[in-house]
């Protein structure tokens, strides 16, 4: 009896899905991982624009007291990929506050109304990137962890190293970036 074969045999499909399995589960990472480090590039960028609009809107002033209610103007000059409803946004979806630094030292405003800061909800693996990348352009940088423990990262005069802004963001738990302008 002569047979021919037609199609493919089972152990061939199976090796066909193993290696296309195999192949999968190698690439799927790194596409998550590009996409996750596109996110945190975005949100490098959306600081820097929040900053500048900040500063469009206000000058160089020493009194950002008018910041609370030109909110609205902020968001309107902001791309919308940043602003989702009425809140400013992360590429996360995690809502941006920006207002007055309103940080007391015994008993009275560190800075009053001559600062204001931008408090990004951000997670362990995004909170480094962000610190080092901040201190160039906002004179302070303060990562505030679950609980209101309050951190001082870097200021006009100390910058952060890598190693000081991994411990200061830890490994685990969601932590707040507060950038301050002054």
């Amino acid at each position: 009896m002569n047979r021919k074969a037609h199609g493919f045999g089972l152990l061939e499909l199976m090796i066909s899905l193993l290696i296309v399995g195999a192949l999968l589960g190698a690439v799927v990472p790194m596409l998550y991982r590009g996409h996750e480090d596109a996110r945190r590039a975005d949100l490098m960028t959306e600081v820097g624009v929040i900053r500048e609009q900040i500063h469009a809107l206000f000058g160089m002033a020493d009194n950002y007291a008018g910041l609370p209610t030109t909110l609205g103007a902020l968001r309107s000059q902001l791309p919308t990929d940043y602003v989702s409803g009425s809140a400013i946004v992360t590429p996360w979806g995690d809502a941006i506050t920006v207002g007055i630094d309103d940080q007391v030292v015994a008993g009275k405003p560190r800075f009053g109304n001559a600062a204001y800061a931008i408090t990004v909800p951000v997670k362990p693996e995004v909170c480094t990137p962000l610190v080092l990348h901040a201190q160039g352009g906002f004179d302070y940088v303060i990562v505030a962890k679950q609980g209101g423990n309050r951190l001082l990262v870097a200021n006009p005069t100390l910058k952060a190293t890598p190693e000081q802004a991994m411990t200061a963001c830890g490994t685990t738990g969601n932590r707040s970036v507060i950038l301050v302008g002054a």
